[in-house]
């Protein structure tokens, strides 16, 4: 196994990818693949394959660490799960090369000066065809065709600035294109290695996927697309390896994890599980296509997990960042009023359990701190509110078991006067609106039995005539009321009939005004002054 060449200069104008790994050793790579060019089936059933993979992000910016460090995290992968390599396995051959830690392997891969300079060329290659190309390199120093059994491989990706290239090809060399052209898109070399053109229009630059490729290929993935100010690249690359199954030194069942933190399950034969896994009553998820456990929030469509950092499934209620969530036995997380154990709480759209004041659905609601939703009789502070049985806080006039309340636009129970549709009402301290005759002050009032508003003008209470002014309250002695005069006893009741009043006689008529002039009362005449003294 070679070590390439440390680098240590720039790559200048044109921005050069440089990646080296280790293929696993497999038959038949010599014949090539069963497909016809322009066929769309690709050979071996991929089944047969596990794949490791590495993505990482790339802008103008990236430097080639960003990529060093991508491969060696493969490599470490590559190390952890000990491959088969040459008939026998990585560890094995590595250890014949003087190379018998996991941190030698790992930092063995270095940036290659030469290399570097055949990319360099290669690029100038490309922009004089305007052309994105994927080349490999043919250094016998660096690269050994042996195609049946390739063992220290390099890619090399090289790109120029947008003004550069109108297309992005995949393929072993230039004066291929033409036939990667006339082959409908598809290039199948002399050695059988298929390579895929997938979207020249769209700049984007990949080789196939592990199941268009032959045995031991690795899939390489590059998507390139100007930046804003055109004077560079940004995209994805991802790095996979892909090992045949049957070649595995199989692992023992149950948990693992690889180098770079991530948790898989491995079934009997050493498969990794994909999809929703159950052990010991504790529902975990290993999401596809490569079986990584999930811990923390998942999403798929409206649906909304959560998973603890052991990766098990949440249910039931799970405090999150300072923050009460509830999932249920599927692992949904709650949204909107949802009945817990007989107990309403709301959840907002991101799950948190609310407290307080709700406006929903053009409703308010009041949730307790403990999340439960209230209902009935609550007090906060000094003011009292009342809540439907649905949760629904109530205004305006209310009978609550049998009892009339007001209750303000704020849903605050009013107690005192109440001014609403153009009357006047009284509750006392309990919130209960009066009716009847109520005292306050040294003044009396009539409330309406019926709907409780306060009275004014003239009216018959049980038989006797009272008159209650604009304020409600009850008038007493003299009143002039529509330019005539009335008396009331202090009881409130209107007088009829003569009157000694002060040492002088009034008299009022039947509707209880006061007498002025000549007038004959029960065949006597009399005669009454302005003030309606009797002459």
């Amino acid at each position: 196994m070679s070590v390439a060449k440390r680098c240590t200069s720039g790559l200048g104008v044109l921005l050069t990818l440089v990646l080296m790994w280790i293929f696993v050793p497999l038959d038949a790579q010599a014949t090539g693949d069963t497909a016809d060019v322009t066929g769309v089936s690709y050979g071996p059933n991929p089944e047969q394959y596990e794949i490791f993979p590495y993505t990482t992000e790339l802008d103008q910016a990236t430097t080639r660490t960003d990529y060093m460090a991508a491969t060696r995290a493969l490599r470490g992968d590559m190390w952890d799960q000990n491959v088969p390599y040459n008939g026998s396995t990585l560890r094995e051959v590595a250890a014949e090369e003087g190379i018998t830690t996991r941190e030698q392997y790992v930092n063995g891969f270095v940036w290659d000066e030469s290399i570097e300079r055949i990319a360099l060329q290669r690029a100038v290659e490309t922009r004089a065809h305007g052309r994105i190309a994927h080349e490999r390199t043919v250094d016998a120093d660096i690269y050994s065709a042996t195609y049946g059994a390739q063992q220290a491989n390099s890619e090399i990706i090289a790109w120029g600035y947008p003004s550069m290239y109108s297309a992005v090809y995949n393929g072993w060399g230039h004066g291929e294109l033409a036939d990667l052209i006339a082959a409908n898109g598809y290039f199948n070399h002399d050695n059988g290695h298929l390579h895929i053109l997938i979207n020249p229009s769209l700049k984007y630059h990949g080789a196939a996927a592990v199941d268009n490729v032959d045995l031991g290929m690795a899939s390489r993935n590059l998507v390139v697309e100007p930046n804003e100010a055109g004077t560079g690249l940004y995209g994805t690359f991802s790095l996979s390896y892909a090992v045949e199954r049957s070649s595995f030194v199989p692992l023992a069942p149950g948990w693992t994890q690889d180098f770079i933190g991530n948790w898989y399950y491995l079934n009997p034969g050493g498969y990794k599980a994909v999809g929703e896994l159950n052990l010991d009553g504790n529902n975990f998820l290993l999401e596809e296509p490569y079986g990584m456990m999930v811990t923390g929030w998942y999403t798929q469509g409206n649906d909304v997990r959560y998973y603890d950092s052991s990766g098990v499934m949440v249910t039931g209620w799970k405090y999150i960042d300072n923050t009460w969530y509830f999932f249920d036995d599927a692992g949904m997380m709650a949204t909107g009023l949802t009945d817990i154990n007989g107990v309403k709480y709301y959840f907002r759209d991101s799950g948190a359990m609310a407290t307080g004041w709700q406006y929903l659905d053009n409703s308010w609601y009041y949730f307790y701190s403990s999340g439960a939703m209230a209902t009935g009789w609550i007090k906060l502070g000094s003011t009292w509110y009342y809540l439907e049985s649905s949760g629904v806080m109530v205004t305006g006039f209310n009978v609550i078991n049998g009892v009339n309340y007001y209750f303000r636009d704020s849903g605050a129970m009013a107690t005192g006067w109440i001014y609403s549709g153009e009357q006047w009402y009284y509750a006392n301290t309990s919130g209960a609106l009066a009716t009847g005759w109520i005292k306050l002050g040294s003044t009396w009032y009539y409330l309406d039995p019926l709907d409780a508003h306060m009275l004014t003008g003239f009216h018959v209470i049980n038989g006797v005539t009272y008159y209650f002014a604009d304020s409600g309250a009850m008038a007493t002695g003299w009143r002039y009321v529509n330019s005539n005069w009335y008396y009331f006893a202090s009881s409130g009741a209107m007088y009829r009939g003569w009157l000694w009043l002060g040492g002088t006689w009034y008299y009022l008529s039947a509707d209880g005004t006061m007498l002025t002039g000549s007038h004959t009362i029960d065949g006597t005449r009399y005669v009454f002054n302005s003030s309606g003294a009797l002459q």
